[in-house]
């Protein structure tokens, strides 16, 4: 009998189902929308009214700004997983290659820096350095944006390294110099 009590009709597609498959109100009140219908209404209305749709989204973000906060956070809690896929997919984006191009490079450096060698280590540290693979590109070629046209990419630095280039703003007469007063020293 409390699994008749649990089944619902949406109103719009006709689905016969249990409760979980319709929203709730948040007052304990199922909709009389399966999800489905529901995504599908939400999705037309954003559409027609955008600046409607985005100034509800601003002030809701505003009267609501501590739980949205809550439910980030425990969302990142309850997904580590998808939170580093998702940043790994805009790091990527950034530089405007995809996931094959970036194997293909690393797997053609030998999974190591193209400058000193030293193999990237992506989980924890080594010697108290973290060891993860930087994309390095050409900074003329694209200084308006933080972002790559991917075809200024020169290869994969560890951060070390990475961080040399940008503190001699990528100049080879400050390069060369490092070599040559490191020869001296010989």
């Amino acid at each position: 009998m409390d699994e008749l009590k649990r089944i619902r009709i949406c109103l719009t597609c006709g689905l016969i189902d249990i409760e979980v498959k319709f929203k709730s109100d948040g007052h304990g009140r199922l909709s009389n929308q399966c999800k489905r219908c529901d995504a599908k209404q939400s999705q037309i209305y954003r559409i027609k009214n955008p600046e409607k749709y985005k100034e509800q989204q601003r002030k809701w973000r505003e009267a609501n700004e501590e739980k949205r906060h809550t439910q980030t956070k425990q969302w990142g809690k309850n997904n580590p997983n998808k939170i580093k896929a998702n940043s790994r997919r805009a790091y990527l984006r950034r530089y405007n290659i995809t996931e094959e191009i970036f194997a293909h490079m690393l797997e053609k450096q030998d999974n190591k820096c193209a400058i000193c060698m030293t193999e990237f280590k992506n989980q924890g540290s080594h010697k108290g350095l973290y060891y993860t693979t930087h994309i390095d590109h050409n900074h003329l070629c694209c200084p308006a944006s933080c972002k790559s046209c991917g075809k200024c990419i020169r290869g994969l630095l560890c951060g070390p390294c990475n961080q040399y280039l940008g503190r001699i703003k990528d100049r080879i007469e400050s390069a060369q110099r490092a070599v040559d007063y490191l020869k001296r020293g010989k």
